[in-house]
């Protein structure tokens, strides 16, 4: 008689997740027939990315925005006056 091994396996958490949007459940289920993957790869996918893991092999998104400076601006008369000097069309200049 041949002693059999368990089979290892990855253990992770498990989640129920209720109240999904139905824009969110299309989304998903449209990826995941495209990509021939179960609507649980691709959740769990979307789920991780959203957490910021990024998957192996793979290069993390750069998101290129102004959230960093946006709201900042701190009101300068002198520069409002560059500005407006700035939109002054010289005639001379179209000749």
């Amino acid at each position: 008689m041949q002693c059999m091994q368990p089979i290892p396996t990855i253990k992770g958490m498990q989640y129920t997740i209720r109240n999904i949007s139905k824009k969110a459940d299309q989304i998903l289920r449209r990826r995941a027939k495209n990509e021939n993957k179960s609507l649980q790869q691709v959740a769990r996918e979307a789920l991780e990315l959203g957490a910021g893991i990024v998957p192996l092999g793979k290069q993390p998104v750069k998101y290129r925005d102004l959230s960093d400076i946006a709201g900042t601006y701190v009101h300068d008369p002198g520069f409002e006056e560059a500005m407006r000097d700035q939109d002054q069309v010289d005639p001379r200049d179209w000749e």
